[in-house]
């Protein structure tokens, strides 16, 4: 759901930037609850981001509003995008992504935050790979956004 600045690209409609309006209106129903604190989940895009959703990316003062997790794949291989320093510059609102790594997403939740750990496997080629967790983050109770933490 996180808008995406792709330098060098101008438009990109397989995903939400296709879609600026509807994204917008869904971002406003889910934040009418009080105490809202969406959490999005995702994984259409073969690589991990963690990202703050905002109803306007283009406004650096817009308020967190909700917080979107995506899984990789897990089996096959995804393109072998790499998040260049420029690429994350003109992206503030994506607190991690990793376009080269295999594995899952897990998220544990409680009433008063949710855990994720970005799970990834040494390699899919084999079926005895190894796995480790290469990010962790949590979102509190109250607090939109991912917060960076210790592997949990």
């Amino acid at each position: 759901m996180a808008q995406v600045v792709r330098p060098g690209r101008k438009f990109w409609t397989d995903g939400w930037d296709g879609y600026p309006a509807a994204r917008k209106r869904l971002l406003e129903a889910a934040i009418q609850r009080d105490g809202a604190n969406p959490l999005v989940v995702g994984g259409d895009i073969h690589a991990y981001a963690v990202a703050d959703l905002k109803l306007d990316f283009d406004d650096s003062q817009a308020p967190v509003i909700a917080t979107e997790i995506c899984g990789t794949s897990i089996s096959s291989q995804g393109p072998d995008l790499k998040a260049t320093d420029e690429w994350m510059k003109a992206n503030p609102h994506i607190k991690f992504f990793n376009g080269t790594s295999r594995g899952y997403v897990t998220v544990t939740l409680n009433k008063e935050e949710a855990k994720i750990a970005l799970r990834a496997i040494e390699t899919e080629k084999r079926p005895d790979a190894g796995i480790s967790t290469i990010a962790s983050f949590v979102v509190e109770r109250g607090k939109p956004g991912a917060r960076r933490i210790a592997s949990l």
